[in-house]
């Protein structure tokens, strides 16, 4: 079975199980076994990938870049699945300097467009988490995950999605289909029902693009530093909330830390 796949994408893009076992730890989950890993380097090879899949009944589990830590990593959540490693895939395709839309790909991390911004001077903020710079943008985003910036849905700024479905065709949202992706990243919600969210949380495809709104850095930043009182950290919370429910937008975030965390 290995071996048509292999045919299909080339043999140095599947590791077998022994190979997999070791790269694609989670310690925070119950160790699982792998099957194989298979490392798609186009679109084409995700749609033969998942055409595949269908005909055999295998279950994939397709990740961004595995170090989406707080959220899951890199071994699968059930037995016996093949892994799908969209690391590969890091270009930064599209970026409007004016409105701060930028569409990337799967293995696009914090990092990677941190350096993209800081070298090309574009004053936005990146949407990262308290993860790691290795971290994948669109990994974070699809499991709503949740950071310091301005927008801190990260999933609420995902403006549009391309994703291939499990019989290898691809999706788009509507407007895509009716102007050019850029013009299509200025409406989030499209027309008629939003079906860009069936992809969050979900296994109804592998997403191999997205467009993300991101936020421009204002002129002034600062951070403020307290510690309540013994017995004082109820009022401390109630202070914050109304804080950030009186100044919203000028507040990123209020955060609470303990000898842990």
């Amino acid at each position: 079975m290995l071996k048509l796949i292999q045919d299909m994408i080339g043999a140095e893009n599947v590791l077998h199980e022994h190979d997999a076992a070791a790269l694609y730890p989670c310690p925070s989950q119950v160790h699982t076994e792998i099957m194989a890993v298979l490392r798609p380097r186009s679109t084409e090879h995700v749609q033969k990938i998942v055409k595949w899949a269908n005909e055999n009944k295998v279950a994939l589990y397709p990740l961004s870049t595995g170090k989406n830590w707080g959220y899951g990593g890199g071994n699968p959540a059930c037995e016996q699945s093949v892994i799908v490693d969209m690391g590969a895939f890091k270009t930064i395709k599209f970026f409007d300097r004016e409105l701060g839309l930028v569409t990337i790909e799967p293995g696009v991390s914090q990092g990677m467009l941190y350096q993209f911004l800081e070298e090309h001077k574009h004053p936005f903020y990146v949407p990262v988490t308290g993860s790691s710079p290795d971290c994948s943008l669109i990994g974070n985003a699809l499991e709503r995950g949740y950071g310091v910036t301005p927008t801190t849905n990260h999933f609420y700024a995902v403006q549009t999605i391309k994703t291939v479905l499990p019989d290898g065709t691809l999706y788009h949202g509507l407007l895509s289909e009716l102007m050019e992706q850029e013009h299509a990243a200025l409406g989030k919600w499209g027309a008629g029902p939003y079906t860009d969210g069936l992809f969050a949380q979900s296994n109804f495809g592998i997403v191999i693009e997205a467009t993300i709104q991101l936020v421009r850095k204002s002129d002034e930043q600062t951070m403020i530093f307290f510690e309540p009182k013994n017995g004082s950290f109820e009022k401390a919370v109630n202070a914050a909330r109304q804080l950030m429910e009186s100044n919203e937008g000028a507040i990123a975030s209020v955060k609470f830390f303990n000898q842990y965390y």
